[in-house]
């Protein structure tokens, strides 16, 4: 069976319907499975040994922070989506198997760069207990040894899920804090002018905003800052897999720090609202936990529409004439299908 050309922005399948660009497909677990026995058998016993002694040693140097890492992931409720940044960061490799085993791996000496500055941080994190180099460092030193190994072009498509697990360090509480105090000024001016705007009797000493007997005070868990790291998470995730210009995805992610302002400030104000309408009582029980619930939910709602937004002007479009006739030349053979996921940026 001849299949038809692809158009420009669509996906076409063996069946010759098209799709609109959106996720780009994923090979099959067959088909993966299928190039990974190809692929085994062509690294020697003694890649293989080296291998696994960078692996251990890899392990040894990096223990004490893995462990401390994970203790963090389930001590503090703020940082329990970062536990699922390996798993995300994993099944993005297992996309890319299919193209690995397309690629010939050719070690590079380029990586010792990376390699180096990694082991240079892990020691001055030791030196001065700032656990947060060590964590950076764990990232670096796996991308260095990778390089090293994997060789350019294989690191190549390795680059977005190894620099993804930027999101699994806990980021230090100082660092919280400080960030923080932007986002609730911001806030707490939001939600007073809007109040304004809308009549009530509001009264803002800092952050502290009081309407009629109500008095709310925007802590800095409040702020907006804890929603903001796991958004930004979802957020570049999304911008990986859209297919969209790249520009258009650092736009994506940059507009998640207003997104997450709009969305706090909202929260604020209905709380306010609800205390106005229905007793103190209501607006600081049940509703409030609720209330963080809605943040992260109504971030979500703006996050997808400016996705679909920025990814709006992608229409499908008919192939041309001179298309057509180039049918066999630009055809998809059938062996290849279903074509290799596309490059995440």
């Amino acid at each position: 069976m001849e299949h038809q050309p692809r158009a420009e922005g669509l996906s076409v399948s063996p069946n010759g319907s098209m799709a609109l660009p959106g996720l780009p497909p994923a090979p099959s677990p067959a088909q993966v499975l299928k190039a990974l026995r190809d692929w085994v058998p062509t690294i020697t016993p003694f890649s293989w040994g080296v291998g696994l002694v960078l692996a251990a040693g890899l392990i040894a140097c990096f223990s004490e922070p893995m462990a401390r890492m994970v203790e963090d992931w389930r001590g503090y409720a703020d940082y329990y989506h970062c536990a699922f940044v390996p798993l995300i960061s994993l099944w993005y490799c297992w996309r890319r198997l299919h193209n690995l085993a397309q690629v010939e791996r050719t070690p590079s000496a380029w990586g010792l760069i990376p390699l180096g500055a990694g082991l240079t941080m892990r020691w001055a994190g030791q030196v001065i207990d700032v656990q947060a180099l060590n964590y950076a460092a764990l990232i670096i030193v796996v991308f260095g040894l990778a390089w090293c190994y994997l060789g350019t072009r294989m690191i190549r498509e390795l680059r977005f899920p190894i620099g993804f697990l930027v999101f699994m360090i806990p980021i230090p509480f100082p660092i919280l804090a400080g960030a923080g105090f932007p986002l609730q000024t911001a806030s707490t001016k939001g939600v007073y002018w809007i109040c304004k705007l809308l009549g009530l009797p509001i009264i803002r000493d800092g952050f502290s905003l009081m309407v009629y007997d109500f008095r709310a005070v925007v802590v800095e868990k409040c702020s907006g800052m804890h929603s903001l790291f796991a958004l930004s998470m979802i957020g570049t995730l999304v911008a990986a897999e859209i297919r969209m210009d790249l520009w258009k995805k650092c736009l994506m992610v940059l507009l998640i720090l207003p997104i997450v302002l709009v969305a706090n400030t909202f929260r604020i104000l209905v709380t306010i609202l609800t205390a106005t309408l229905f007793g103190d009582a209501v607006a600081e029980g049940l509703f409030h936990w609720a209330s963080g619930i809605m943040l992260f939910g109504v971030s979500l709602l703006i996050l997808f529409s400016v996705r679909n937004f920025l990814a709006g002007d992608r229409t499908p479009r008919p192939a041309s004439a001179a298309a057509s006739k180039s049918s066999k030349e630009n055809a998809i053979p059938p062996a290849e299908w279903p074509p290799p996921a596309d490059g995440l940026w």
